[in-house]
Parts: structure tokens; C-alpha cells; sequence
């Protein structure tokens, strides 16, 4: 199958960097399109700006960008064309190409809920299928007269996200009871204060010290981590804590990327209950859920002293993660719409 693939790529942390991969391995003939590169990030941080009319004014006076995607397109002449987000790409641009090449257009959307409203309602109609990781934006998508809208949670690299051999300098660096990665925002912060004192170290952007205090401070790591530092801190950590922003937590994302992330890696992860989260993961047995801020500290507490408890956990966590999760999962999942 020739599979236009159109998603961020360029790093080795991005989706479209392990879809890329898992495609061409499943023996499909793929052309990637960075968006984010083409044309260049000029604008800034994307979601800030992506709505319904700002955005694509700005993205139609680029010289380049959406023309060159469509230029490339005619070319290949996909049978698929595969979107990952997608905020710079046009609608107008995906219908275009499948005007001119018969091809289907799918996109999987991976910040449902939380952009919804901003990116996804307004770029839905050019797509015949979408994949969204929100579950609850499954009747929102068919309000817009979306007929084939899915859910489908994130995924995991087995030959990325695994246990790892630590050298004794790394295993200093890593090494704690708690460890975070992530982005600043408010829960997380008042979770990880509760947690500060106990063994903890977090990585992550935005962790300023006059905002967060000299208490938790001492326990930030000074910068954020991706792909292999972040699989050393699961590796080298007791317990990886994962902190959904409320958003998230109660509109049907189920389980951000970290979940899936964690869980490949063999690590313990406990977690905050999020709406539909028993459908990803058994509670209890292939995961720990924390209620409040008290709860999560003492939850800790006691996976902290169960060893043997923490590692069955994440044994069969990894075992899910491996069976039904990963990446190739996913795809397949995706690709099988196309063929019925």
C-alpha cells in the first residue's frame, strides 16, 4: 500500500517518528511529510494560534508548506493518507489530494479532548476516517457529520521502551523512590509537593524555582528528558508517578502516552484513576491508582517497601503493553478500516 504519512517526524520521540518506522517494516511503500518543518516553526509554540481563522490566514500567506505537501502528493499518488494532528495542515489541502489521487484520508488525532475545540473540530471534515484519543469526542466528531470516528489509545516501542542497563554514573544520576517527567501545571505540582519528601526526582520544562519553591525545587533535575534519558529515569525508579492534567483526566483520554510509555519500560507506575482508565489497564494488577494528594503519598509509601508487589505489577503491565499496545498494534488497527 503507498501510504502518504504527514506528521512530525524528525525527532525520535515523535509518534511519527515509531509509525514511520512500524510502516515501512509492514511492508508499505511511505512517504514522510514533516509538517513542522515545512514551512519551518516560525510561528511559535502551534496550539496558541491554531484556531478556526487566525491560523490558516497565517499558513496560507507561507510561500511554501502546504503547496510543497501537495506538490509531493501528486507525485506519489498515495492510496492512504495518513495525518497525525496535523494543525498546519490545511483542509483544503487534504481534499485537494484526494480529489486528485482517490486516495483515503485518515487522521489520528492525539489531543482530543483538550483540542478539540482549537484544532480538530475545525480541520475534521476534509478526513473519512479519525482515529481520537478521546473517547467522549467520539459523539462531538459525529455531531460535525464525521460517520467514521474510532477511539485509539497511544502506543509503545518494544525496542525502545524497555528495561535498561544502567552504568553506575547513570544509575547515580536516575536513581530514586519517585520519579517524574513532565511538563509543569498545577495538579502535578501540588502532587509532587506532597511527595517531596520522599526519594524524588523529576524532570521536565517550566519547573521554576520562584514558582514552585525551595522545597520541591531541590528535588527538580533541572531540565527536561526525552526517549533514552526518559527510559533510564523508569529504569533506575521504584515508582514513575503519572500526573494528568484535569482535562484530561475526566473527558475520555483514558490514558495519555506516558501510561503506555511506563508500562513498556517494566517500570511501576502509579497513577491518578482517570475516566475509562480500567479499560486500558487492570487496577490492582496492572496498575496503582491514587485518589488525592494524601492517597498518592501514602500509596507510595507502601509500594516503596513492596518490591515483590511493585515488580508483578509492572510485569504485567509490560506483558499488556507488549500484547496489545504497541505501535504495530495500532497500525494495524488503523489500516484495517481502509480495507473493509
Amino acid at each position: 500500500m503507498k501510504i502518504l504519512l504527514i506528521a512530525p517526524c524528525s525527532a525520535d520521540y515523535h509518534n511519527g517518528s515509531f509509525v514511520l518506522k512500524y510502516l515501512r517494516r509492514m511492508g508499505h511503500d511511505v512517504l514522510a511529510y514533516d509538517y513542522r518543518k515545512n514551512p519551518p516553526n516560525i510561528l511559535g509554540h502551534w496550539p496558541l494560534i491554531s484556531n478556526h481563522w487566525i491560523y490558516p490566514l497565517l499558513l496560507r500567506g507561507l510561500p511554501s508548506g502546504n503547496r510543497l505537501l501537495v506538490k509531493q502528493a501528486l507525485d506519489f499518488r498515495p492510496d492512504v493518507i495518513l495525518v497525525i494532528k496535523g494543525e498546519s495542515v490545511l483542509p483544503e489541502s487534504i481534499k485537494y489530494i484526494k480529489q486528485q489521487t482517490k486516495s483515503v484520508a485518515i487522521n489520528w488525532f492525539p489531543d482530543d479532548p483538550h483540542l478539540f475545540r482549537l484544532i480538530s473540530k475545525h480541520n475534521a471534515a476534509a478526513y473519512d476516517i479519525i482515529f481520537t484519543s478521546g473517547a467522549d469526542t467520539i459523539e462531538r466528531y459525529k455531531r460535525l457529520g464525521i460517520k467514521k470516528v474510532y477511539w485509539l489509545g497511544f502506543g509503545c516501542d518494544p525496542e525502545v521502551h524497555k528495561r535498561v542497563k544502567l552504568t553506575e554514573k547513570e544509575r547515580s544520576y536516575y536513581e530514586a523512590d519517585i520519579c517524574f517527567v513532565g511538563t509543569c501545571y498545577l495538579e502535578r505540582f501540588r502532587i509532587l509537593k506532597k511527595l517531596s519528601d520522599f526519594k524524588l526526582k523529576f524532570w521536565g520544562p517550566h519547573w521554576y524555582r520562584p514558582l514552585i519553591g525551595g522545597k520541591l525545587y531541590r528535588h527538580y533535575m533541572g531540565r527536561a528528558i526525552y526517549q533514552a534519558d526518559m527510559v533510564k529515569a523508569y529504569s533506575a525508579a521504584k515508582i514513575v508517578i503519572n500526573i494528568h492534567p484535569p482535562v484530561m483526566r475526566y473527558n475520555g483520554l483514558r490514558a495519555n502516552m506516558k501510561v503506555y510509555e511506563i508500562a513498556a519500560c517494566g517500570a511501576f507506575k502509579l497513577c491518578d484513576k482517570t475516566k475509562g482508565l480500567e479499560e486500558v489497564f487492570t487496577i490492582g494488577k496492572e496498575i496503582a491508582c491514587y485518589n488525592n494528594q494524601n492517597d498518592a503519598a501514602e500509596r507510595a509509601a507502601y509500594y516503596i517497601e513492596n518490591k515483590n508487589k511493585r515488580e508483578e505489577i509492572a510485569l504485567n503491565a509490560q506483558k499488556r503493553a507488549y500484547r496489545e499496545y504497541t505501535f504495530e498494534h495500532r497500525l494495524k488497527r488503523i489500516l484495517g478500516t481502509v480495507t473493509k
